[in-house]
């Protein structure tokens, strides 16, 4: 059986077969971090869909990635970039840099290529520099939905999944993998299978550690302002 795992570079964080490369990691969460009460958060999502997918199977998928942030108190907006017309239009967040708390989510057709960093059986990957900073996720809807047909799933879910994975490195600020749960490296056919709430959700401290990163973009978003 095929299987997949997530692999990573020190600027690449990615889903695909058993066997990741040590990576260079962000600084560890400290104990002060866990300290800090975390607050409901906020971030926008610029979603560039270039899978040529059906329309109906990509809102379900992105339904399924923001139910997995709603459950760790982290509310997703997307905003919708697939329309080139959009890049026109005056003040469009599509045709500018991203600001504070916004990522951009390219979904891609296909599978990944051989590349130098990104294997061709990736589920997707995330970009982050040395520091752990990163605006960038990609997934690729072919892959998830040959994995999905694999384990005899509902494919969109799959995608969503991954999508959240992703997303989740970028808002953890490091492309270390957890044991278990969403952010595992390990993505096979019985994987995706799961059905407990757990093996799809963010651990506790996951969830804490990246609402305390987006409070901080947050306050220093207001200090910036004042």
């Amino acid at each position: 059986m095929d299987t997949r795992r997530c692999a990573t570079a020190s600027t690449l964080a990615g889903l695909m077969l058993i066997g990741s490369p040590t990576v260079r990691s962000a600084a560890p969460h400290t104990e002060a971090d866990e300290r800090r009460a975390p607050v409901p958060a906020r971030v926008s999502v610029l979603v560039f869909d270039r899978s040529a997918s059906d329309r109906s199977e990509v809102v379900s998928a992105l339904t399924t990635a923001r139910d997995v942030f709603e459950a760790a108190r982290i509310t997703l907006v997307w905003i919708d970039c697939a329309d080139v017309a959009t890049f026109r239009l005056e003040g469009s967040p599509c045709a500018r840099t991203p600001k504070p708390n916004e990522f951009l989510l390219r979904i891609l057709p296909g599978t990944a290529q051989q590349g130098r960093d990104v294997s061709p059986l990736a589920l997707g990957f995330a970009v982050l520099d040395e520091s752990g900073r990163g605006v960038v996720a990609t997934v690729y809807a072919g892959a998830a939905k040959r994995l999905a047909i694999e384990a005899g799933v509902d494919g969109p879910r799959v995608l969503g999944r991954v999508i959240a994975h992703e997303l989740g490195h970028l808002l953890l600020g490091t492309a270390r993998h957890a044991p278990r749960g969403l952010m595992r490296a390990g993505w096979d056919a019985s994987t995706v299978r799961r059905s407990r709430a757990w093996h799809w959700q963010f651990s506790k401290r996951e969830g804490e550690r990246i609402l305390h990163r987006l409070g901080q973009v947050a306050e220093r978003r207001d200090l910036t302002a004042q």
